[in-house]
């Protein structure tokens, strides 16, 4: 039983801290290079899925307009999956400044993508973006720039979130973020990062054109990358390509976005599986990607044995300690001793949560908004 714990616990401390240590270890010694080029600007096509998207949508067109690269080699398509409110009507007013309006049936993310990209993109490079992600100024440039060297088939982002509310909830968000940032930093350099993100995604037209990339039940972002790397292609972290937006300030915004997402990570993460025999990627999909979705039923594991071990002196202590921390989180005590620990479980009850969603198997494929981040922009952006 004492060994039992012992690899338990060793498993769960690899997900959150030896792996982050392993990966930086892995650059320093088995780093790959590409070549880059800051005067490189072939044509771009910018498409942006959206959904219902009355509050931000203008917002949105203003900011891709305003980006610095070159007007007459990028293409502004918004991708409108029949929305029902003035979405399509606040596009059509910009059409005179060559923002082009497509209209698609279905209501999910990846099919507007993928009906773009087969029918409406006329130029090599395509980014896709989110309607309410933000672009800085000079973001397009430092993602492109990455495109000169012809191995390269895909690029994604940093993000910057704007957080005005500093709620317990937001500053979890924020740090979720930047662990995440610096693994795929590292991860990119060693080989490829696990997954792109929808807020800003960049890619070779030819590589996903009239092909079947995408799985209904899977999350966009991460189905596109699996794809791209089960074909032998990396995908690269440009950490000076920012885009920014609204932070989750509550606790039900956060939790209603995170478990949609890990329901679909589950989803794909369990289609592609084989991947974790996938030499230099494996490590990344087990270790990124495996090995989160069932650290809490470690952490469930870790505790009853404790209970087991409970007349060794040692394992009282650690009990007690559990404890405490489980207590603090269900209090919401949020002292700054316990801040990191109370993140943890809250990220673990999010996972557990998501495995039962994904039992029940509702309908995830929804565009399901956090509408308060929303209406924060269309107050904020527009003044």
């Amino acid at each position: 039983m004492l060994y039992f714990f012992i690899i338990t616990l060793s498993l769960f401390i690899y997900t959150y801290i030896w792996y982050i240590l392993l990966i930086y270890i892995f650059w320093k010694f088995l780093s790959k290079n590409h070549n880059i080029d800051d005067n490189f600007f072939p044509s771009v096509s910018i498409i942006v899925p959206c959904l219902n998207e009355e509050m931000t949508i203008a917002e949105k067109i203003e900011n891709s307009l305003n980006i610095d690269y070159p007007k007459d080699k990028i293409e502004i398509i918004i991708i409108d999956s029949s929305s029902t409110d003035k979405t399509a009507e606040i596009v059509k007013s910009y059409e005179n400044r060559w923002i082009k309006l497509v209209t698609v049936p279905h209501n999910w993310k990846a099919f507007a993508m993928k009906y773009a990209v087969d029918n409406n993109c006329n130029w090599e490079i395509v980014i896709s973006s989110d309607a309410n992600a933000f672009f800085e100024k000079n973001t397009i440039k430092k993602i492109i720039r990455n495109f000169n060297d012809k191995n390269i088939w895909a690029v994604t982002w940093a993000m910057r979130q704007i957080d005005q509310s500093w709620t317990t909830e937001s500053k979890w968000w924020d740090l979720y973020w930047r662990i995440e940032k610096f693994m795929r930093i590292y991860e990119s350099k060693f080989y490829s990062v696990i997954s792109m993100s929808w807020e800003i995604s960049c890619f070779r037209r030819d590589l996903v054109k009239d092909k079947e990339w995408y799985t209904k039940w899977c999350p966009d972002d991460f189905n596109l990358s699996l794809f791209i790397i089960k074909n032998w292609y990396r995908v690269l972290y440009e950490k000076e390509a920012f885009v920014y937006e609204k932070a989750p300030d509550i606790a039900q915004d956060v939790e209603k976005q995170k478990t949609r997402i890990i329901v679909q990570t589950i989803t794909s993460v369990l289609l592609n599986i084989k991947l974790i025999f996938k030499w230099r990627y494996w490590i990344i999909f087990f270790s990124h990607k495996v090995l989160p979705l069932i650290s809490p039923f470690l952490m469930i594991l870790i505790f009853l044995v404790n209970i087991m071990l409970i007349k060794i002196f040692f394992f009282k202590f650690l009990l007690l300690i559990q404890i405490i921390l489980y207590i603090s989180y269900i209090f919401k005590i949020n002292i700054s001793v316990l801040k990191i620990s109370n993140f943890f479980i809250f990220l673990n009850y999010l996972i557990l949560k998501s495995w039962f969603m994904y039992f029940k198997w509702r309908d995830f494929t929804k565009r399901d908004k956090i509408n308060s981040s929303r209406m924060w922009i269309k107050n904020n952006l527009t003044k």
